[in-house]
């Protein structure tokens, strides 16, 4: 009768503890992958940024608004910045900005306040914060 009953134990300790381990590899994967995409998502920014940065036309814009986007990485803080951008020879614009600012920065990138931006030479609307 124990040994009936303790197999029974047995059993059932192994279906929980693989239930759990289970459990814990699809949470795991979830995470990977979510961390994954945010990962791609930063890094495909941070790289087109730089491209602009690079290559593209140089520009003032006054700063409209700010807003946190939520995220920070290494005292970077994920922002949203609008924008209306003042290139040379053509008429003002506005556009959005999402991209990290230094925290250190923050101060040169408040509302009414003049920047430096590069206007990507293929698409006007892509615009970076030239804060060097």
């Amino acid at each position: 009768m124990f040994d009936q009953l303790f197999n029974q134990i047995n059993t059932m300790t192994i279906i929980i503890v693989a239930a759990s381990l289970g459990i814990t590899v699809l949470v795991l994967l979830f995470v990977a992958r979510t961390v994954g995409n945010v990962t791609k998502g930063l890094n495909q920014n941070i790289q087109q940024t730089n491209q602009v940065l690079m290559s593209g036309e140089p520009a003032e814009a006054t700063v409209l608004t700010l807003a946190p986007a939520g995220m920070s990485v290494n005292y970077n803080v994920m922002m949203d910045v609008v924008l209306d951008v003042q290139p040379e020879n053509r008429p003002n614009y506005q556009t959005r900005v999402r991209t990290l600012i230094p925290q250190y920065k923050m101060a040169q990138v408040q509302p009414g306040q003049k920047v430096r931006v590069m206007i990507d030479r293929l698409n006007a609307g892509n615009v970076a914060l030239n804060l060097l």
